[in-house]
């Protein structure tokens, strides 16, 4: 997410991307964080916004293209998969350029916090934009786990909404259900949302992949929710324990403001994930964990991340999982009964000494 604020080094990979997820995973992390939502076609893809912004030529000034933000949802895959970013930029947005448009014209630009981000690696396949969620579970290792973020729009305590029209809310979650059930595989896999209605559902939906409530609690930094139960810890904490789902997701602004607020989610017997820049710092992860926090979101893990082997914890279980059977086959295959003959043991000790790794692999 480092190109969404203001990093102390840009990223030189964009979020979302295939190339992010298995760059994150080389460099120990324990899970990504992928944004999930439907194309006009009903495929789930990964991406950030819930809108893209597309740059058209003006008719008679074609040296000035002009911006229209369109939903993700009113593209559909190909559509997506086949913008590409501008190098230069007029800002306007005329509410009858679309209409002139040759799609051969479109281009997409990736909205960060103050202006625009360009990248020039889109090029290579697994840093295009708007990969599929089924893409992305097959191409990155399986030791590296999904927080499958559910973008869904919510009300704004002002009264508008994130994003006008949404799909059916059933037909929704199911499709990226079925994507996340058939291709999930042994990968550790949370799903995760900031509408509450939303981690009930697939909490009722699904009874293999445990739930977050994503909060944003108390900040300036966005617009509040109208939802109540989006308003604060306290409220995320109380839902959480209703819906009987596994735990939160909470901004990590509210927290560091009164961190007793950690104690009365442990109470609960929930996990806690935090988010937020405050994050992309060691000694703010070092204090969070002395918190008890059970999981951490940051940016840039290649420099944050202070595991002396930058591997996840998945890795290091399945690895110390296949050490044990191994261990446990090598017993059981040199340990005969005193009675056997010589030949006996030494056909033991033979298949001791020959066990490879596509053996361990079946164990």
């Amino acid at each position: 997410n480092s190109y969404h604020s203001e990093p102390k080094c840009c990223a030189t990979i964009r979020e979302n991307t295939i190339a992010s997820f298995k760059y994150a995973a080389e460099n120990g992390a324990d899970m990504v964080e992928t944004d999930v939502q439907l194309s006009k076609d009903l495929v789930p893809v990964i991406y950030h916004d819930f809108h893209a912004c597309i740059a058209l030529k003006r008719k008679k000034d074609q040296d000035a293209p002009d911006l229209l933000e369109i939903p993700i949802k009113d593209l559909t895959l190909a559509q997506l998969q086949a913008l590409k970013d501008l190098s230069h930029l007029t800002v306007g947005i005329p509410e009858d350029i679309f209409s002139y448009c040759d799609p051969d014209d479109m281009m997409v630009y990736h909205r960060k916090e103050k202006g625009l981000s360009k990248f020039s690696d889109e090029a290579f396949e697994d840093h295009q934009p708007f990969p599929t969620l089924e893409q992305s579970l097959k191409a990155v290792p399986h030791t590296c786990g999904f927080n499958v973020e559910i973008k869904w729009t919510m009300q704004l305590a002002c009264g508008t909404y994130e994003l006008r029209h949404p799909f059916e809310l059933n037909r929704f979650l199911d499709l990226i259900i079925k994507v996340v059930l058939e291709h999930g595989g042994r990968r550790k896999i949370v799903f995760s949302s900031f509408h509450p209605d939303i981690c009930s559902m697939l909490r009722l939906k699904q009874n293999r992949y445990p739930v977050l409530f994503l909060t944003q609690g108390i900040t300036e930094l966005w617009p509040p929710y109208d939802d109540y139960r989006c308003q604060n810890i306290r409220q995320a904490v109380l839902y959480a324990t209703s819906a009987d789902i596994l735990g939160i997701n909470l901004h990590t602004e509210e927290l560091l403001r009164d961190p007793d607020q950690m104690k009365l989610a442990l109470q609960k017997n929930l996990v806690v994930f935090c988010w937020g820049e405050h994050n992309n710092d060691r000694s703010t992860i070092a204090y969070l964990k002395s918190l008890g926090m059970h999981g951490i979101i940051y940016d840039k893990i290649d420099v944050y991340n202070n595991k002396e082997e930058k591997k996840s914890i998945f890795m290091c279980e399945e690895r110390d999982s296949i050490s044990g059977h191994c261990a446990l086959a090598k017993e059981i295959a040199c340990t005969s009964p005193a009675s056997d003959s010589n030949s006996a043991s030494e056909g033991a000790s033979s298949r001791c000494s020959d066990l490879s790794i596509s053996d361990i692999e079946k164990l």
